[in-house]
């Protein structure tokens, strides 16, 4: 029978916690709104732990008068500093055109999950699974910094469950579509830049920021030294993201004379191959508009991005036999690894082919 002096015979009250079966003691307590475990050698100790987390949380600088807008306009411009353009740009991106115009008159102390849901639920006409599971990301990295700043007491993207990245394969031509392509653009001012595009698998921001300096045409090579991208000011020149990706691409004959036909006679090495009308570098969506698509329409052909020209030129190296890790060096790509990733679609046919020649030699 239990004395009635004995401390586990009275009720206990609402967070004096529990004694585990090892000794310790539990104090279950609410932060952030959640409810939390902690667990102390004694009693006090474990009631100490909780109430310290809880100071811990309240404990957030004078800033909510802070807008969504505001923090993430400091944080692109911090970043800036430490990281280059390739590394900021896309956040920024996402915040300008996607994030800010929904929610960035809110206070950043007012977000919550059901914000990002709400926000994501808003997006999704607009953008595919893949891109949306990016702005997951970049917006959950922003808010992740805030909380480190104690600007917000906790991360709402942290238990939010992500959007779901599918990874879909683009469409591409076939090589007699890709002829009929090429015929149709001839006589275009940007024939040369598909010509380029097909025939030497650079990223369409490399095209652009090609000069005549990184042509060599005795030699038919074309040297990848810029990428343009999209950054504070507009269109800017950034260097190649990995040492692989600054690389020499060997081309054929065809794009050697397409480039020489559009070089000017008094073209100097400083000068872009493809510049704007205003001289500058080019917008991807000036050729899409103005060229790419009515070109593709008049050829009869289904509509691909410009950049399925670069998956084109892998595939059709691909299959044509030729080896994965010299696809990966003309792609400039980090490593073959990524490229087997993105043409996995591509090597497997290769097997299905050397299954059907097995077949033939031992029946």
């Amino acid at each position: 029978m239990t004395a009635a002096g004995d401390p586990t015979a009275r009720r206990r009250r609402k967070g004096d916690g529990a004694k585990l079966p090892d000794g310790r003691w539990m104090v279950r307590a609410v932060v952030n709104g959640r409810p939390r475990a902690f667990t102390g050698k004694t009693q006090a100790e474990a009631k100490q732990k909780a109430q310290k987390a809880r100071l811990a949380a309240t404990e957030t600088e004078p800033a909510t008068a802070m807008t969504v807008e505001e923090f993430l306009t400091e944080h692109v411009r911090e970043t800036k500093l430490s990281l280059k353009a390739t590394s900021w740009r896309k956040p920024e991106v996402v915040f300008r055109r996607h994030v800010i115009p929904r929610i960035g008159r809110l206070p950043l102390t007012s977000v919550t999950e059901r914000t990002l849901a709400e926000l994501y639920a808003s997006l999704k006409p607009a953008l595919g699974p893949r891109s949306l599971h990016h702005v997951h990301v970049i917006l959950g990295t922003a808010l992740e910094s805030a909380r480190r700043r104690r600007l917000i007491a906790v991360n709402p993207a942290r238990n939010l469950k992500a959007p779901r990245a599918v990874v879909t394969r683009r469409d591409i031509w076939t090589r007699e579509q890709c002829d009929a392509f090429l015929n149709a653009a001839a006589g275009d001012p940007f024939y040369a830049f598909f010509v380029v595009a097909l025939t030497a698998g650079m990223r369409p921001g490399e095209v652009m920021a090609l000069h005549w300096r990184d042509v060599d045409m005795e030699k038919r090579q074309i040297h990848v030294r810029w990428n343009a991208i999209d950054g504070f000011e507009g269109r800017e020149l950034a260097e190649p993201k990995t040492e692989r990706a600054r690389r020499t691409i060997d081309v054929p004959t065809r794009t050697v004379e397409a480039l020489a036909a559009r070089r000017p006679a008094r073209a100097r090495d400083g000068d872009l191959v493809f510049p704007g009308q205003d001289g500058k570098l080019l917008a991807a969506g000036t050729i899409l508009r103005s060229h790419f698509y009515p070109i593709v329409d008049r050829a009869g052909l289904p509509r691909i991005p410009l950049y399925a020209l670069r998956d084109m030129h892998a595939t059709l190296l691909l299959e044509q036999g030729v080896p994965i890790d010299v696809v990966s060096a003309r792609l400039g790509h980090a490593n073959v690894a990524t490229t087997l990733t993105h043409y996995a679609h591509v090597t497997q046919r290769r097997q299905d082919q050397a299954v059907q020649a097995m077949e033939a030699v031992f029946g």
